[in-house]
Formats: C-alpha cells, structure tokens, sequence
C-alpha cells in the first residue's frame, strides 16, 4: 500500500483564508493514495433491452443487443484509457469525469470506481470517495485495496465505523501486512500513538518488506517525539526503496523541525527530483523558502507546483496567496480567477478567489465569491466552513459593505429563481 501515511507539512485547508506562510514545520498524517491498481482485462456485462409493447411484446434482434453491448464495452474501455492517462497527466478533475464516464458505459468496470474514489480522496471529496469505492466493492467483493481505502476514508470522516472495520479485516486477514498498514494509519489519526506503533511493527512482521511499513512507522515515531527512532525507519525505508518520495519528505520534515533548513531544503528536492508532481515536496521548499525569508522563491515554486497540478486548489491558494504577499497583486487575482475559469462548478475555486478578494481589500467581492461557494458545496463540512467564512468576512465588513451585500444577496437569490423557473418551463 504505498503512502498510506506521510508525515507533511500543514498545508492551509483550502476553504480556511490563510495566507501568512506556516513559520515551522507542522506535523499531520493524511491519507494519500493506495498503490496504483493494475485494472484487471476489460469486460462487458451483456446489457437487456426488453421493449414493453401495450400489444404483444416484441424481441429485440440478438444482433442489436451484442452490437449495443460491444459499443458500450469499447466506450467504457477508451473512457478508461482516457482516465488513466489524464490522472498520469495530473489532470485530476479532469480524469475523474472520465472514470465517470466509464462506469456510465459499464457500471461494473474493474477499477474504475477505485481508481475515481483515490483521486477522490486526494482533493478531500470524501463523502463521494466513499460512494465510490462502495461501488467497486458492491461489483468486486474482493478488492482487498478498496475495502481498506473505504475504511481509511470513513476514518478520515470522523466515522468510528472505519476504524471497526479495518480492525475487522486484520481479524479476517491476520496476516495481511497491508491491512496491519491501514489500521495504524487509523490508529494514528485517531490519536492512539501506541496503538499504531503495534499495528505497523505488526506489518513490518510480515512479508514483503515494505518500504512504506518503515516509512509510516517512522511517521508515528515522529508524532511521539521520538526522532532518533523516527530516522532509522526512515532510513530502513530508503533502504528498500530510494526512489519513494514520501520518504525523503518525511526525512525533510524532521530536518525542519529542527530548524535544519538546508539538510531540509535538499530532502525536499530530493522528493521532487524522484516524482515531480509530488505535491508535498513542493509544499515542503515553499515552507523552507518562507523561514528563510525567500519569498520571492516560495512563489516560483508555489508556481511550479500549480503547473504541475492545475487542478488542485490548495496549490493554487498556495500560488496566488505568496504572490499577494511579495506585492505581485495583478498575478494573484489573475491565478485565482483562472481557477474559477478552469471549474466554474467548484466551491474550492470560488474561495480561493475570495481570499485574494479579501487580501486585496475588495470585500464585496470576495462575499460574492463565498456566497457561490456555499451554493455550489454539496457536503456539510465544506459548505458549513465556507457559511463561517461568509459570516465572518460579513462581521468584520464595514455598515456600507454589509447593506451592499445584502442587497446583492437578494439579487442572487432573485435571479437564481428566475432560472429555477426557466428551466422548468
């Protein structure tokens, strides 16, 4: 199961307006993605299409249903193709629509609703995550990767019933090293330090020896303050696999903490320079470059890491908050607007936009921006952070702005009606 855990550093929740850079190294385990899944050969299940005549029923020709059946088996198969080569690309929006387009054509396609739910969970869409690997699962019963990654996302959720799970699969499977992984990750974020350290050593007990058992157990050694112990694991992990970087951004992550800026600095790099799209090795430069005052380079590679990612929203808060702050205000707004050009649909965009609004001292506009994100959340913890945000920047407004906004709201609220009744005409 690779990087189950990282220990990384804090980047700032994207529904959360934070643009100051986090002085030290914070210490967090998130979930990132399982291995990557081989799919398994494609296959079609035969589709019926019984037509229902008010006389007598007519059936339909053996030769259009194989026909339909065969074109919806090559769709699902391009879509699939498609998916996997924009998810390489790190075009993750992107990809997911076409996973959805494959279990469109084919609902039980293997892998797809995995591969869907990963990406998912990597830009904190738990709630769809879930349903996604609910329905691998409900086609596969016996994908071992998305019954732990359901239950790793149900922690992830605050769902005690995760944990009970992944305890329940060592249980069935007590010599499944990888599912010994999943419920330290669980133990870990549930604070239960001692716990995870058992269930990792437990994995590492088993065979294979897997670099990211070390890894995530150096993680939890880390959080106990244990760091000697911490860079062994570490070490052990490199060891077996040099090329991993969620290794050496963990080895950064305790050259950070001890204000080790360069040994932290070439750890990051490292992690780069092994997978260029790793999103905390960026992160991990961004923090270093900001404790030693060199903002001007924080925001390059703030930059670098949104090219890299166009489609993730805490890299861009990340881009356009570091360029607000060296004075480049014209490029903040312009790469927060080019999120919402890119998904106008997405609430994450929308308060993206709204900090660098704020930050710029356009209120109005930034209250615009939060009351389309608490539209356009669909899932209760989002919406309700960006509701708080809404009535904090509302609070904080001058009388002036908040009459404004008010009136803009009413004018919302009016024309979005006038829509709902177009198209029910």
């Amino acid at each position: 199961m690779r990087n189950n855990l990282n220990e990384v550093l804090l980047v700032t929740f994207v529904a959360v307006r934070l643009l100051t850079p986090v002085a030290t190294a914070t210490f967090a385990l998130p979930l990132a993605p399982a291995e990557s899944a081989t799919p398994t050969a494609a296959y079609a299940t035969a589709a019926t299409h019984a037509t229902t005549h008010a006389a007598a029923p007519r059936a339909q020709p053996a030769a259009t249903i194989d026909s339909v059946s065969a074109y919806r088996a090559r769709a699902a198969h391009k879509a699939f193709s498609d998916a996997v080569s924009l998810e390489q690309q790190g075009k993750l929006r992107t990809a997911i629509g076409a996973y959805r387009e494959v279990v469109l054509q084919d609902s039980t396609y293997p892998e797809a609703n995995f591969r869907m739910g990963r990406l998912l969970a990597g830009l904190d869409r738990l709630s769809e995550a879930e349903r996604a690997y609910r329905s691998e699962l409900r086609f596969h019963e016996g994908h071992a990767a998305a019954q732990r990654e359901l239950g790793l996302v149900m922690v992830r959720q605050s769902d005690r019933k995760g944990l009970v799970e992944l305890e329940t699969l060592t249980q069935r499977h007590p010599e499944d090293d990888q599912a010994w992984q999943a419920l330290g990750y669980a133990y870990s974020i549930a604070g239960r330090q001692p716990e995870a350290e058992r269930a990792l050593r437990r994995a590492i007990s088993y065979p294979p020896e897997r670099a990211s058992e070390h890894r995530d157990l150096g993680v939890v050694l880390a959080t106990l303050g244990r760091e000697a112990d911490a860079r062994a694991e570490y070490r052990a992990a490199l060891a077996i696999d040099d090329d991993d970087p969620a290794t050496w951004v963990n080895l950064g992550n305790l050259e950070a903490r001890a204000a080790r800026w360069n040994e932290a600095l070439a750890a990051y790099r490292t992690a780069e320079a092994r997978d260029s799209s790793y999103a905390l090795a960026l992160q991990g430069q961004v923090t270093v470059l900001d404790a030693t005052d060199q903002f001007e380079a924080a925001a390059q590679t703030a930059r670098r890491w949104l090219r890299r990612r166009p489609d993730d929203h805490k890299a861009r808060l990340e881009a356009a908050g570091r360029l607000q702050r060296i004075g480049r205000t014209a490029d903040a707004l312009a790469v927060a607007r080019a999120g919402v050009a890119r998904a106008p649909g997405s609430g994450d965009a929308r308060i993206v936009l709204s900090s660098i609004y704020d930050a710029q001292g356009k209120t109005r506009e930034a209250l615009r921006e939060l009351r389309a994100a608490t539209r356009l959340f669909r899932d209760p913890i989002n919406r309700g952070q960006a509701i708080n945000l809404l009535r904090g920047t509302m609070a904080a407004a001058p009388e002036s702005i908040r009459v404004v906004a008010r009136q803009d709201s009413v004018a919302e609220e009016q024309r979005n009606a006038e829509r709902q009744r177009e198209r029910g005409k």
